[in-house]
């Protein structure tokens, strides 16, 4: 179980936590508003590192106007072609799963890398960076991105002191049946929609994205399930 998550949402988990904190210390220094526009919570961590750790980087690479992707074939190692994308064709899609389940966040990636993957190639001596992508009926190249650091948050509510008498002494669930209890479905929506908040807040403080086309969060059932996009 976990084969996606586990290890390497826990590690993500933790630099994103270290990053954050930096980063809000940064912005805290900027706008003192900022903490009365999201909620204290773990959300707010994870979406800080999340958004200087991917968002900053896919669009910092748009501003460059022209796009450059190395596509593999079929999602293999082998490289097809090398494509170039005015910036305008270019859309950031952030799928959000169903909640904070570890079945319901390995469905998103499964589904995520059922689509193309390719490399957006830097300048100089920045290093690549991996997407996983597909084109719309009108051929725009959509970045398809789930943010692995959710998990993050999971583990934070199960210790919650909210939730926490619910593990049993060697520390895992007691009760299966949290995940669906009133008070963790409530919670789970309230972490989840303050992440989306949070991003979008700082791509409107930053203008990352001024000038391209809308970063979209899109729900997992939204998401083709083939690759061709049907």
């Amino acid at each position: 179980m976990n084969d996606y998550i586990q290890i390497g949402a826990a590690i993500a988990g933790i630099v994103s936590a270290i990053i954050a904190v930096l980063e809000y210390i940064k912005i805290k220094r900027k706008n003192v508003n900022l903490q009365e526009q999201v909620d204290n919570i773990a959300s707010t961590g994870v979406a800080l590192g999340y958004y200087y750790n991917f968002v900053v980087n896919v669009f910092s690479k748009l501003r460059e106007h022209v796009l450059t992707v190395e596509v593999y074939k079929d999602n293999s190692n082998e490289l097809e072609e090398i494509k170039k994308f005015d910036s305008d064709s270019v859309e950031l899609h952030i799928i959000m799963p169903e909640n904070l389940q570890i079945e319901s966040m390995n469905s998103a990636i499964k589904k995520m890398r059922i689509h193309r993957k390719g490399d957006i190639v830097s300048k100089g001596s920045e290093r690549n960076f991996g997407i996983n992508f597909m084109y719309n009926d009108k051929g725009k190249l959509i970045i398809l991105d789930f943010p692995k650091p959710l998990n993050a948050i999971r583990e934070h509510m199960i210790k919650d002191p909210k939730f926490a008498n619910l593990l049993n002494s060697k520390g895992t669930l007691s009760n299966e049946d949290i995940f669906e209890s009133k008070e963790w479905r409530k919670h789970e929506k309230k972490e989840l929609d303050n992440f989306i908040k949070t991003i979008k807040l700082l791509m409107k403080r930053g203008r990352v994205d001024e000038g391209q086309a809308e970063t979209k969060f899109v729900n997992i059932k939204d998401v083709p399930d083939s690759i061709d996009g049907k």
